[in-house]
């Protein structure tokens, strides 16, 4: 239903409500000999009079009522259906159990500028942002530099953000542990949502918290911090963009407060 109401107000398409014949004769019928009944024998002119008005009233004003009635509830019923689902979603996200205690990389991958990486202590504080083109030519030297960056910070956690050239970086990293590069440390990655990074990256609330660095590397530091702590990260993000609902930006402007 908020699909269809997206497409017409985007004048993609038209909607219409089939209303069946039968309502037309019941209210017919239901006005002339209920509602309009005359006491006394009426003229045939009368109630051809009595007819044409019923039809008009029913054609001009019942029809319209009708499908906005019909309508209005079917989205009412949906914008309920997609704020719990939203907050059932949001719940469980805010939620996830934080991964504490260790040095994370975050790794928001990249094709074309390559892939920005945001290397975080275990209380979520900057230690070194880069970029690495894991994709071109020279993906030695690339491994190389992450080899060197993942022993001097002790960082045995690699987080990627789930966009573009996702799966392709994860078979790199997933290459090189599986060919212990990393020892003697015991690396692992995961895969984690990135929705709204890239807005909160540019965000007045960002750029107050990370003044120097460029919108492309905040993104990094972002997916990393959803890892150590989902519920001090996300909190900064407008709930709309965390992309955990369906057409819930069409329902309302979502509050962040209870």
């Amino acid at each position: 239903t908020l699909a269809i109401n997206r497409g017409e107000s985007l004048k993609i398409l038209t909607v219409k409500v089939n209303i069946p014949d039968r309502v037309k004769s019941d209210f017919t019928r239901w006005c002339i000999h209920n509602r309009w009944r005359t006491k006394t024998f009426a003229i045939e002119q009368f109630n051809a009079i009595i007819r044409n008005a019923v039809e008009d009233s029913y054609k001009r004003l019942i029809l319209p009522f009708l499908t906005r009635s019909y309508r209005t509830k079917l989205t009412s019923a949906a914008e309920k259906e997609s704020i719990a689902m939203f907050v059932r979603n949001l719940r469980q996200r805010l939620l996830v159990c934080p991964v504490r205690g260790c040095v994370i990389m975050g790794v928001d991958p990249g094709f074309r500028h390559g892939c920005k990486l945001a290397i975080l202590s275990h209380t979520s504080q900057i230690l070194h942002t880069d970029v690495v083109y894991l994709h071109n030519s020279g993906q030695q030297r690339e491994a190389e530099k992450l080899r060197h960056l993942m022993m001097k910070y002790s960082c045995t956690n690699v987080v990627i953000g789930n966009g573009t050239a996702c799966r392709e970086t994860e078979s790199f990293f997933a290459d090189l542990i599986s060919r212990c590069y990393f020892h003697p440390l015991d690396v692992s990655y995961c895969i984690t949502n990135e929705a709204g990074a890239s807005i909160y990256s540019v965000s007045p609330e960002a750029v107050k918290e990370m003044p120097d660095l460029d919108p492309n590397l905040r993104s990094a530091v972002s997916i990393g911090r959803r890892v150590q702590d989902p519920l001090a990260e996300l909190v900064k993000i407008d709930p709309k963009h965390i992309g955990i609902g369906t057409y819930q930006q069409d329902v309302i402007n979502l509050s962040t407060s209870p």
